[in-house]
């Protein structure tokens, strides 16, 4: 996980980060007066509508092949 967004929550600085667990996790450690003003709410709505906040968990499958004339 991106250490910057756990210290942007910690410093005070960061409205809403994506990877929140990880962030929350940190701020106990550190600041729990932070930690306690932590909220987890869905992923906000963008542009497309979308509201995908674990694009990173969407399943790929990829299919190899060879090229011929490398």
């Amino acid at each position: 996980m991106p250490v910057s967004n756990n210290q942007a929550l910690i410093a005070g600085k960061a409205a809403y980060i994506l990877n929140s667990l990880s962030a929350y996790r940190s701020a106990q450690k550190e600041v729990p007066e932070i930690a306690r003003d932590v909220l987890f709410v869905p992923a906000l709505k963008g542009p497309r509508g979308t509201r995908w906040a674990c694009e990173h968990l969407v399943y790929n499958y990829i299919i190899p092949f060879r090229l011929k004339n490398m």
